[in-house]
């Protein structure tokens, strides 16, 4: 435990530029009345520490700006009577920082990203200034989409598909259906996939069936959920 009296402690700390760090310690007033630190961090006034007849933790959090961070505390008009113990200062923050474009970038949503990208940094604190070491550039690209042909009631649609093709298909149902009667004809061996919930793929999620020649497929009853849009693919497997 150290009494601080009407002295003050100075100590430089081995810091490195745009790291995050935290410093702690414990304290507790001695004597009745108000009795105030000061905390300095490079001889600027960071913050007032209230003492208290019970022992509490001050905790403060910044970035170092230089290699070497001198932290300063000081009683606040030479008032005697804090004690302090348990100091510690520990890095916070990781070795790598993100920072933010200083413009939006939603403008280059939907366009190309191929071409060559140059990233532009400013760094204004002098002698003090950071250095790039390394820097990536992540893109999240959209789902894949699809072409399917929406069918119309009543209205038959034509076309081929050969070897391992897959045509997408959907279906728009009323919510007041029961019942989708599906009709399929074709020259090989074919395969329907239904899924209402996305795109078919074939897996162990889609309703399969497999078929040779014209047959009709029904599917009932309908659920809520499959009231709203049936999509079915058609595979050629010959």
């Amino acid at each position: 435990v150290l009494n601080l009296n009407r002295g003050q402690i100075r100590r430089l700390f081995p810091t490195v530029a745009g790291k995050q760090y935290t410093l702690q310690f414990a304290h507790r007033a001695s004597v009745s009345g108000i009795v105030n630190l000061q905390l300095y961090v490079d001889g600027q006034l960071k913050r007032f520490i209230s003492g208290s007849s019970f022992w509490k933790k001050a905790t403060y959090t910044f970035t170092a700006d230089r290699t070497g961070t001198v932290i300063e505390i000081r009683p606040l008009f030479n008032r005697a009577g804090m004690l302090l113990d348990s100091f510690e200062l520990v890095e916070t923050g990781g070795s790598t920082i993100f920072y933010q474009p200083e413009e939006s970038l939603d403008l280059l949503k939907g366009e190309r990203a191929l071409g060559n990208w140059r990233l532009e940094i400013a760094d204004t604190r002098g002698q003090f200034a950071g250095n790039l070491l390394n820097w990536q550039l992540q893109f999240i690209f959209a789902e894949e989409t699809k072409p399917a042909v929406t069918l119309v009631n009543g209205a038959c649609y034509s076309g081929q598909i050969s070897g391992d093709e897959i045509k997408y298909f959907i279906v728009e149902v009323p919510r007041a259906a029961t019942m989708a009667t599906n009709t399929l004809t074709g020259t090989n061996d074919l395969v329907m996939f239904f899924n209402q919930n996305a795109a078919p793929s074939g897996g162990t999620n889609d309703f399969a069936v497999d078929f040779n020649g014209s047959h009709t497929c029904v599917l009932q009853p309908l659920t809520q959920t499959e009231r709203r849009e049936r999509r079915f693919t058609v595979d050629d497997m010959q």
